[in-house]
């Protein structure tokens, strides 16, 4: 079915948590570059109750830039133009540790009390990174403790990459719901294929059957926000992500989630923040058929269609397959196309734009806004 496209189809969800006003005038993250910064602590608009308040954390740096893996083990080293040498990734790679150390200190609720280093000669076992993680989460005296991962990650799972093995997102779960349960868990990752791990917290969230709202997290004890510092496909470069890291008057960390200079885009999942209308101390409103998944990832899929069909106008809510999202955006630039080449139909209808109880629909399923 071929459809004369009247508007260049619009994102609605440019970044999986992005506060969307009103959906049907949503222009795309590409065009408008607009920046969303999104702060580790909380927020400050008049919905500030939806999210976690802001508390004192330990803090865990592990910078893994070795060079004997096993040989099953695919591991991406971060990208760098013009690197040749294996001395100037080294030198790149204490660069970036520095000025994650610096901006740190910045902010008054950070406490940073172990790091870990992994450079060639000087390889540890993800046996005993694990250990020094779960000695992080058993010993922690503060309300959270931040995660903070930097160097290989696995291509197509993000997974830290140790001389051994490899250190997964169940592994951190795991750890996590013996040894820290009920307090606050951020876990940056700035590696290649990070965005894996965003999905990986949200698929194990619904395998565990918890709706997709605060309120269910906060009253299982799972408090956890997952950063990763580029798409589930992306490769990641040296210091891009933490070079856009700002400190704002109250010396709290923003880290800005627009496209960065090296054309990698981070991610985030905040797995901790209301999402339906009510208050925290109210019963929750979220339906059961709405998964974390759709909210954390596929959101950054979805588009609305405006055009002609059979010379009637038409709108279309189409979630596209991530492998052919570039395919689909120069496609629709022509005003014509076909779109279930290219991924799934959620809701559609004759008219100028969608009912509000569709928009009611996708704002629930996939965004984090109230949507009366």
């Amino acid at each position: 079915m071929d459809i004369n496209v009247s508007k260049t189809a619009n994102k609605i969800s440019a970044y999986n948590y992005q506060v969307l006003q009103d959906i049907l005038h949503v222009e795309s993250s590409r065009t408008k570059n607009e920046k969303t910064p999104e702060a580790v602590k909380g927020s400050e608009d008049k919905n500030d109750w939806r999210g976690m308040p802001s508390c004192d954390m330990e803090m865990m740096l592990i910078s893994s830039n070795g060079d004997k893996f096993p040989s099953s083990l695919h591991a991406v080293p971060k990208r760098q133009d013009n690197l040749v040498e294996s001395s100037e990734r080294l030198i790149l790679a204490r660069r970036e540790m520095d000025v994650i150390q610096d901006k740190c200190r910045l902010d008054n609720e950070v406490m940073l009390k172990y790091f870990c280093i992994d450079f060639p000669g000087a390889q540890y076992s993800k046996d005993y990174y694990l250990e020094r993680i779960k000695q992080l989460f058993g010993q922690c005296k503060q309300d959270g403790a931040l995660l903070w991962y930097t160097g290989h990650g696995e291509r197509g799972t993000g997974n830290w990459c140790f001389q051994d093995g490899v250190i997964t997102f169940d592994d951190i779960f795991g750890l996590y719901m013996d040894h820290m349960r009920a307090k606050r868990l951020t876990i940056i990752s700035d590696c290649s294929h990070s965005g894996q791990w965003v999905r990986g917290c949200a698929k194990k969230l619904d395998t565990l059957g918890i709706l997709s709202c605060g309120h269910h997290t906060r009253e299982q004890g799972i408090l956890l926000k997952v950063f990763a510092s580029c798409q589930e496909n992306q490769e990641a470069n040296f210091s891009t992500f933490v070079e856009a890291i700002e400190v704002n008057n109250d010396n709290k960390l923003i880290y800005h989630t627009e496209q960065l200079n090296s054309g990698q885009l981070p991610c985030l999942g905040d797995f901790r923040g209301i999402r339906c209308q009510k208050k925290p101390s109210d019963r929750c409103g979220m339906r059961s058929q709405y998964t974390w998944e759709d909210y954390a990832v596929n959101g950054s899929l979805l588009r609305i269609v405006r055009g002609n069909d059979r010379g009637k106008p038409a709108w279309y809510y189409l979630l596209v397959d991530r492998e052919k999202v570039d395919e689909y955006e120069t496609q629709v630039k022509t005003g014509k196309i076909n779109i279930a080449k290219y991924g799934k139909v959620l809701y559609s209808g004759f008219g100028k734009d969608p009912p509000d109880d569709k928009k009611r629909m996708i704002m629930w399923q996939y965004s984090c806004v109230d949507p009366e």
